[in-house]
């Protein structure tokens, strides 16, 4: 984690990222114009922000992904999403037929292909866009970093962007990266 925070606090210094803006933005929806008009160069945001056709209306320059900086490279990040049905829910096996189709093999194929994303499952291939190639080939060799892992009692994405916030603020990579410490040294008594 420290790597990164070093690598946003020089993209702040540097003027590439308005730490200001940033503060108060989600994602794509502050700095979307600004990135567009080519008066930023750098946006976070989601793997679904690089469909360019989708995203930011095709825009007429080249887009490069990174992943989470790491010291095996540039590291995909996968996140966990999970659905639930309530065990008393009226129309229990309605949802479940519902989700069968939306999380079906050839439903996913169809979300690929309309988004040009990596693809949520290993039995589904596409082409994904150029931007995200290099991250999707590492998913494809199973190495990725996980947004979240169930076995951790730590919030990973959430406690990540309240620290980035204070990194926003002024605070240092060393302050940002005690909080971090701080809340896996909380989690770890509970």
């Amino acid at each position: 984690m420290g790597s990164g925070f070093e690598f946003l606090k020089e993209l702040i210094e540097r003027g590439y990222i308005d730490a200001k803006k940033a503060y108060v933005s989600e994602a794509i929806e502050g700095e979307g114009a600004d990135f567009l008009a080519q008066k930023i160069p750098i946006v976070m945001a989601y793997w679904g922000a690089a469909n360019t056709d989708t995203a930011y209306g095709n825009p007429n320059f080249n887009m490069l992904v990174i992943g989470f900086p790491s010291s095996r490279g540039q590291m995909p990040v996968m996140s966990m999403t999970g659905y639930g049905i309530g065990t008393n829910a009226e129309h229990a096996q309605d949802a479940m037929r519902v989700l069968d189709v939306i999380l079906s093999d050839d439903a996913l194929k169809v979300y690929t292909e309309i988004n040009k994303v990596i693809s949520p499952s290993k039995n589904v291939q596409v082409d994904c866009i150029p931007a995200l190639k290099p991250l999707n080939d590492k998913i494809e060799e199973n190495i990725y970093v996980l947004g979240a892992n169930a076995g951790m009692k730590v919030e990973q994405w959430g406690n990540t962007c309240l620290i980035v916030r204070k990194l926003l603020n002024g605070a240092t990579v060393d302050e940002c990266m005690a909080e971090f410490d701080r809340l896996q040294e909380e989690s770890l008594t509970e």
